[in-house]
């Protein structure tokens, strides 16, 4: 075989190379898309969460910047919950002991 027909072999070689990778690439457009759209709605399913500690003597706490959304409020001992934007105060009795409050908010 003379190098003439080897270097037209490879060039041959070369293109079907670069055409099956152009296709590979096309074709991972659509599964490319889908997996952007799925993980976008995972991030709006995933809850929002934030635990603060209360301290013995406390009444309240308060969390800053909490999304809207159908919250809940993790506290073993009575609660009110008031709202003003994205500020949550949780009101209770004095603690007696050291407590932490979780807040879980989904939706939005």
């Amino acid at each position: 075989m003379t190098i003439e027909k080897r270097v037209k072999n490879l060039e041959t070689q070369v293109k079907e190379l670069q055409d099956a990778f152009f296709t590979s690439q096309r074709n991972l457009v659509p599964t490319t898309a889908k997996v952007d759209s799925t993980a976008n709605k995972v991030d709006s399913m995933t809850p929002y969460t934030a635990s603060k500690t209360a301290y013995i003597g406390d009444t309240e706490i308060t969390f800053m910047d909490v999304p809207e959304g159908n919250m809940t409020v993790y506290l073993n001992k009575p609660y009110t919950v008031d709202r003003d934007g994205s500020i949550v105060t949780i009101y209770f009795e004095a603690l007696e002991e050291v407590t932490d409050i979780t807040i879980s908010i989904i939706g939005g």
